[in-house]
């Protein structure tokens, strides 16, 4: 298992997404634990924040859509964890929300990769 320090990914020996060479982890490495919508991403960082687990969202991309009454603005948002509690918060995840297909299809694999 490798870490792509570019992508703050979990891998194999590269980086499935740029194809950087990948490196062991450290504890403290940012590792991209989901990229969801801003809706998901304002419930999931609240409850890492509950279960004692560091995170820190980015959003990615603003995107108004337009609407007939005006606009709705969506915010695409990647979470990020520590290396060293990657496994935890996506057990976390995991166990609320395996019915949300939204949150279950962006929930990065990390060693499963």
């Amino acid at each position: 298992m490798g870490y792509c320090s570019w992508c703050q990914r979990l891998g194999g020996a590269k980086c499935a997404r740029c194809g950087s060479k990948t490196r062991a982890p450290k504890d403290d490495d940012p590792v991209l634990l989901a990229a969801l919508d801003g809706l998901h991403a304002d419930m999931i960082a609240p409850l890492l924040d509950e279960n004692g687990i560091l995170n820190y969202c980015q959003s990615d991309m603003n995107t108004l859509m337009g609407t007939s009454g005006g606009g709705m603005l969506l915010s695409n948002v990647k979470i990020y964890v520590p290396y060293a509690a990657f496994h935890r918060a996506r057990t976390l995840i995991e166990g609320l929300f395996s019915d949300d297909p939204a949150v279950m299809n962006n929930l990065e694999a990390g060693e499963d990769e």
